[in-house]
């Protein structure tokens, strides 16, 4: 009930913006705020949730054992994960600061390239936020600097370096590919 009230919100707020053609710069970064603290405060929300944490646990403390450590992690995932446990950070905190860089990724890309932010905010919330931030974080990871690479290395005609970027973010999931 909660995201059903949110998304009309931003539906609400998304249809006004359109009519009436107004620059809400303070209502995006309000905005912003909201779903970042969302997703990062969120304890059980999406359907891996519980099995990531299960996997975060699993990963060893130290970074070189979990190099060789058998999971159903992708690489980089698991690496990323053995930063965090090498610092005795928990699975929540893990969760906040990964939901943090993803969101902030998004809310770059619409900040710097939308003419429609506040519409932007409604379509990321109601075609991405639930599934790939709230709960699928490998894919949601991957996705994100995806979507960063596109729009600063492919638009810009730079492909050695966005292609880079892709075999990068395909160690957290092989969906980059």
């Amino acid at each position: 009930m909660f995201y059903i009230v949110i998304g009309s919100f931003l539906g609400y707020l998304s249809l006004l913006n359109v009519f009436f053609k107004k620059k809400l710069n303070v209502l995006f970064g309000f905005l912003s705020i909201i779903l970042v603290t969302i997703c990062s405060l969120r304890y059980g929300g999406g359907t891996d949730y519980f099995s990531y944490r299960y996997l975060f646990y699993q990963v060893p403390l130290n970074i070189v054992d979990a190099m060789s450590h058998e999971t159903h992690l992708d690489f980089g995932f698991k690496m990323l994960v053995a930063i965090f446990r090498s610092f005795n950070m928990s699975f929540e905190l893990f969760v906040a600061i990964l939901s943090i860089f993803i969101m902030g990724c998004y809310i770059y890309v619409i900040n710097k390239y939308s003419k429609n932010k506040i519409l932007s905010i409604f379509l990321l919330f109601t075609n991405y936020y639930l599934v790939y931030v709230e709960s699928a974080l490998r894919q949601g990871l991957a996705m994100s600097i995806f979507i960063i690479a596109y729009y600063k290395y492919l638009q810009d005609n730079n492909t050695k370096t966005y292609m880079i970027i892709i075999l990068i973010i395909s160690l957290f999931h092989k969906a980059a590919l």
